[in-house]
């Protein structure tokens, strides 16, 4: 009996490391400290494949994460994911006097961005206000929390059906 379970074993093993060979995954992970004083920070680039309407549950791609205060503050800043269309205007905004900078970088993106104060009617999801409380989900979510992975404050669904892109993840004072 020994024999047969160690056989299957080192079968499911090697099925496993097979099946690797032809499924691939990449990731970011971001982690670190964020000081009130600094009003932007360029978090990560990465890119996500077209997504196939044929195959959604396995095209899309996912951003999620926890973002919280030791200070317990909540909402004071922004995580935004943008594609490179909006990007560039975004991040050369940043570079403005901090007074004009935030509304100059958003200006673009008010028209569709979906806020579920400010902007019902937005069909864009970039922005997430953080940090989140702790142990708790992200504002944005809480209107729909079956659609976060679990154990986490916030989750993006991104599905792009047009073409493969490249997205940009930033933090910046709200």
């Amino acid at each position: 009996m020994y024999i047969v379970a160690v056989i299957a074993t080192k079968m499911c093993e090697l099925f496993v490391l097979l099946s690797s060979l032809f499924c691939s995954t990449s990731a970011l992970h971001v982690s670190g400290h964020w000081h009130p004083a600094e009003f932007f920070r360029f978090l990560g680039k990465f890119g996500f494949q077209q997504t196939d309407e044929q195959d959604l549950t396995s095209t899309l791609g996912y951003i999620y994460g926890n973002v919280t205060s030791e200070n317990s503050l909540t909402g004071m800043m922004a995580l935004v994911v943008l594609d490179s269309e909006y990007f560039t205007t975004f991040f050369g905004n940043r570079l403005r006097r901090r007074a004009s900078a935030c509304p100059s970088m958003f200006e673009q993106l008010n028209a569709i961005m979906w806020d579920e104060h400010c902007n019902e009617h937005g069909y864009e999801d970039f922005m997430r206000r953080i940090p989140c409380k702790k142990n708790e989900l992200c504002e944005e979510e809480m209107s729909n929390p079956s659609q976060v992975i679990s154990t986490y404050q916030f989750t993006y669904h991104v599905r792009d059906t047009n073409q493969p892109r490249y997205s940009f993840i930033t933090a910046a004072h709200a």
